[in-house]
């Protein structure tokens, strides 16, 4: 009796892993691109997602990939490239990022990743399931078919330079393939904070720099937030250097 108690525990458990990491795969997430057509579908998500092979088309549009980063700090999005039919030779290549006061992100400083999925034959934690998985992130090098029918999600991730102004940088990326003919110029737009991401040197200065800003002005939490705050565009740049921050 106390075997066949155990054994459906353990089925229950397996079963309820599996729903919530169907659930997972199937949250509300991602926004539609423009440039999307009923032969290509292209939609982002952001870095933080893991994009199932199957999952359908989102609801919500946007007209952009929108990436947000500090200064010195490499943040990326997800583009996911979902065609209806075969496409061989694709290609996705990055242009420079166009910033305020003539500023310039180049193209060298843009990296274009391709998820690839690994075969999960057993999970190991409620958050993964039996079948393909993704988790790599090699390169793009050259070009590569895509299969119908199925995602093929992309990191674009951005290396923004200690020097770039804060504000709004905008640029593209094209798509390309070769047998039938898809052109594709997406619009990408990173908002550059107005603070650096510190050298890891620099972390103990940082965070005793943090503790004392925070017991001396509890309202900075609101300061450092990442949500884009328009009236910070343009703004004075007040950042310090980190050394300062250890004399507070």
């Amino acid at each position: 009796m106390l075997k066949k108690i155990l054994f459906l525990l353990l089925l229950l458990i397996s079963r309820t892993g599996l729903a919530q990491a169907g659930d997972y795969f199937n949250a509300p997430f991602g926004e539609l691109l423009a440039g999307s057509t009923d032969k290509v579908g292209l939609w982002r998500a952001s870095s933080g997602w893991k994009i199932s092979r199957d999952k359908s088309l989102p609801v919500e549009k946007s007209e952009a990939i929108m990436i947000q980063a500090a200064r010195n700090e490499a943040e990326a999005a997800q583009l996911v490239v979902r065609p209806t039919v075969p496409l061989s030779g694709f290609t996705a290549r990055a242009g420079d990022l166009s910033g305020p006061g003539g500023a310039v992100i180049s193209s060298e400083s843009v990296e274009i990743l391709k998820v690839r999925y690994v075969n999960v034959e057993r999970p190991t934690d409620k958050s993964s399931i039996p079948g393909p998985w993704p988790d790599p992130l090699p390169l793009l090098k050259g070009t590569m078919d895509l299969e119908p029918n199925k995602n093929q999600p992309f990191w674009i991730r951005v290396k923004v330079p200690r020097s770039a102004p804060a504000g709004i940088y905008m640029g593209s990326i094209e798509l390309d393939e070769q047998d039938y003919n898809v052109k594709v110029t997406l619009r990408v737009e990173v908002y550059v904070y107005w603070f650096d991401e510190p050298a890891p040197r620099d972390y103990e200065f940082v965070m005793n720099g943090f503790r004392k800003l925070r017991d001396a002005a509890p309202d900075i939490n609101r300061m450092l937030t990442e949500h884009v705050e328009p009236n910070l565009i343009g703004g004075p740049d007040i950042w310090c250097e980190i050394s300062e921050l250890s004399r507070l």
